[in-house]
């Protein structure tokens, strides 16, 4: 047996499956040190997301600036909202990542969790 499909990994997987599924998660933000640019994301443990983002994330430290309970879809339609102001793929794995400008709105105050999560993502 692999030690990828030992049955407590299975266990865990089939765990995970079913919280994604109830919809039981975390959207986050997350600062990319040494740069102006964040992430935004969706987990079930953000700050263990960030040790994999450090793993896998071309050598970038990430680091949580606000998580706050949501589901996968809600990433989705976050995403779709913000879509004009993603950075180029080619910077970073994937395209859920944007200037840090985006959280300051109009009037140069802080965009809200709520903001986010209600008019961006109606």
């Amino acid at each position: 047996m692999s030690a990828g499909n030992t049955p407590a990994r299975r266990a865990c997987r089939e765990r995970t499956s079913a919280a994604l599924l109830a919809g039981k998660g975390y959207i986050y933000v997350a600062a990319i040190d040494g740069t102006n640019d964040i992430k935004i994301g969706f987990s079930l443990d953000p700050a263990r997301r960030m040790r994999e983002l450090k793993r896998y994330g071309r050598g970038h430290t990430y680091r949580v600036l606000a998580a706050w309970p949501g589901t996968w879809s809600d990433e989705r339609r976050i995403h779709a909202a913000l879509r004009a102001h993603q950075l180029p793929e080619k910077i970073y794995c994937g395209r859920e990542h944007y200037s840090r400008s985006i959280l300051v709105n109009d009037h140069g105050g802080n965009l809200s969790r709520d903001w986010l999560m209600t008019e961006r993502a109606a």
